[in-house]
């Protein structure tokens, strides 16, 4: 069986090449972006196709009860 995308993997990714790139700021939105759904999702990987909207509705909840707001 062929593996799912890994969404941590994928931003990581993303966040390297920004970086090499010389654009730190959008790098840093990339990581901050990352940890924050680390510390929702606490596991090693998501995988891509376990983000829908249940899971982005369960993720803007855990935002909110944390103190972030609804942007």
């Amino acid at each position: 069986a062929r593996k799912a995308p890994d969404l941590f993997a994928l931003l990581e990714e993303r966040r390297d090449g920004l970086r090499e790139e010389g654009r730190f700021g959008t790098a840093n939105n990339y990581n901050d972006a990352l940890a924050s759904l680390r510390r929702f999702w606490d596991r090693k990987t998501l995988e891509l196709e376990r983000v829908d909207k249940g899971f982005l509705d369960s993720y803007e909840r855990w935002m909110l009860a944390n103190g972030r707001s609804i942007s």
